[in-house]
């Protein structure tokens, strides 16, 4: 039954036992990752320089910003040649194996 009134919850937000389940889940994810990033013997610098990059990435959505919209159509522009030139999403075994196949042409 949806609610009426007043309350301070809105349509569509998690409220109660479910939204503490999720944050008890980020938490766990969050002390997963570190613990696994800490096990691959990396600098710990990467972590604040790199955990916020997504928000950062994410701004061309809170200002209309022509600059940020000009980058963002710059790197779909860079995919589009990528998959244009037949190169993609490379595998870790060599640089030639892509998502889109072998590039028997890549050295």
């Amino acid at each position: 039954m949806p609610r009426t009134g007043t309350g301070s919850s809105a349509e569509g937000v998690v409220a109660g036992a479910p939204r503490r389940w999720l944050g008890l889940e980020g938490l766990v994810l969050l002390a997963g990752a570190l613990t696994a990033f800490g096990a691959l013997g990396q600098p710990w610098w990467i972590v604040p320089a790199a955990i916020l990059a997504p928000d950062i990435a994410m701004t061309g959505y809170w200002q209309a910003d022509r600059l940020v919209m000009a980058l963002a159509l710059i790197w779909l522009a860079h995919i589009g040649l990528d998959r244009l030139l037949g190169t993609g999403l490379k595998y870790n075994d060599r640089f030639a194996h892509t998502h889109l196949g072998d590039r028997p042409d890549a050295r």
